[in-house]
């Protein structure tokens, strides 16, 4: 009977530390939420910031380069920003739109990851070409604003479907959701497999193109 009872009282104890910790756990999950996006992303600035500071330390060869293409070269940081793929593409456009960092270097990064993670380079179009940061909010606006229209016009032109698809690498992850959209994926199968997008990717990408 004692035995018994010190197995009801072990039980017992058991089950209340397994309630106790789960409401823990729950608490602290409520209590200390995930980094928001953006929060992740001005940390991301951040470290690009650090790791140049120390690169340029380093290396006066850097320090004297105005290529800004140079100081996203091995940055871990940089790497982490881009990684997070069309999610902080918003976040980026506002920090261009509002010139944030005007045409520092700062400024020129957040242009390079925009191209870097849409896979487009305005500068493959002499129309779209860009020197300043400001030149490219400008061309990256003009760009936005007619590529689902051209687009369209290549999937439905008469060119041979080689050239339809070099044609369309050009627009990068927007070929791959206007594709999507007109349910076009298994007709052009290397846009999709080159950029493949999500739903909340493609979500995204839609209210760009609108």
């Amino acid at each position: 009977m004692m035995k018994r009872k010190k197995r009801i009282l072990i039980g017992g104890s058991i089950v209340l530390i397994a309630a106790i910790c789960g409401a823990i756990f729950l608490f602290n999950g409520k209590t200390q939420p995930t980094k928001s996006l953006a929060k992740q992303v001005e940390e991301d600035y951040t470290g690009i910031e650090e790791i140049i500071n120390q690169a340029v330390e380093k290396n006066e060869n850097l320090a004297m380069s105005s290529n800004p293409y140079e100081y996203v070269k091995n940055n871990s940081y940089y790497d982490r920003l881009v990684s997070k793929g069309i999610s902080i593409l918003p976040i980026l456009e506002k920090k261009i739109n509002e010139n944030q960092y005007g045409d520092g270097l700062l400024g020129y990064i957040t242009a390079i990851a925009i191209e870097d993670i849409t896979e487009c380079n305005l500068k493959e179009d002499k129309d779209l070409q860009w020197a300043t940061v400001s030149e490219f909010g400008d061309s990256w606006k003009k760009f936005k604003k007619t590529a689902k229209e051209k687009i369209d016009a290549l999937i439905n032109s008469k060119l041979d479907e080689t050239v339809k698809v070099k044609q369309l690498k050009k627009y990068g992850v927007y070929a791959a959701a206007v594709l999507k959209e007109q349910k076009l994926e298994e007709k052009f199968p290397k846009i999709v497999k080159m950029h493949p997008i999500n739903k909340n990717e493609y979500e995204i990408l839609e209210k760009e193109l609108q």
